[in-house]
């Protein structure tokens, strides 16, 4: 009996096999779930090619992030307490936080602790820094006293940004920052009482140009810095994980 004839024998032998063994199944499943399986294979090879664009590209989050702005400028980003925050508004946002920190000196390279609740500005103000190669350590605003201070101290801020909720908290560690530490209060509104030694952000935002500063700014890397985001601390003190532009990715 030549192969043309083998061959079939073989596999109507293996088919029967399978179903008086109930194993047919396993068939019909993989071949119900066939389609979506090969949608899901097709999405991560692109994954894949685009994350090896932005590799050979050098790109930073905030240039792709600015893709996007150029491509959709108009459609909305965020939605947050009835507010419709488009990209070009997230955008400007980010270019403002950059002309604030880029104009007292920050640089690529520093890092600046932010201390904020989930809302649009949480996201403008890291991207912000980070157009600037700044290092923005994501520190969880539900810590209080030696965990907040340790989450502070630890990642060697140059420079720290809390919001308005977290006046009392800030409040309570002032006297153990490093007296070199500068502070920035972001408000709701403009020109708002601050703690003692801290600076307005909300109005320095407000004066600030929405146009990406490029003057004498050092573009941060693919492989360079970008947050340090903190495990929960629930063995001992929080620990901070360094992500890079392309691990974000």
């Amino acid at each position: 009996m030549g192969w043309e004839f083998g061959v079939p024998a073989v596999l109507i032998a293996l088919l029967a096999v399978l179903i008086a063994s109930g194993k047919w199944r396993w068939f019909y499943i993989a071949a119900v779930t066939a389609p979506r399986d090969v949608k899901a294979l097709s999405r991560y090879v692109k994954l894949l090619f685009l994350v090896k664009k932005y590799a050979r590209q050098n790109a930073t989050i905030a240039d792709i992030f600015a893709e996007y702005v150029a491509k959709q400028p108009e459609k909305v980003c965020f939605v947050f307490e009835g507010r419709e925050w488009t990209f070009r508004e997230v955008s400007d946002y980010s270019n403002r936080v950059a002309n604030v920190f880029h104009t007292h000196g920050y640089k690529h390279g520093d890092v600046v602790g932010l201390v904020m609740e989930n809302r649009p500005e949480f996201v403008g103000t890291w991207l912000g820094l980070s157009k600037l190669g700044v290092i923005i350590p994501l520190i969880n605003h539900n810590l209080r006293k030696n965990a907040l201070l340790h989450s502070i101290t630890v990642a060697k801020c140059n420079a720290l940004v809390y919001s308005e909720a977290l006046c009392e908290a800030i409040g309570e560690i002032t006297e153990s920052l490093p007296s070199t530490m500068a502070l920035y209060q972001f408000n709701d509104a403009i020109q708002q009482t601050v703690l003692a030694n801290s600076k307005d952000l909300a109005t320095l935002l407000q004066s600030a140009s929405k146009e990406l500063p490029t003057t004498n700014v050092k573009k941060a890397s693919h492989h360079d810095q970008l947050l340090y985001i903190y495990t929960s601390g629930t063995t001992g003190l929080p620990k901070a994980a360094v992500i890079t532009h392309s691990r974000y990715l």
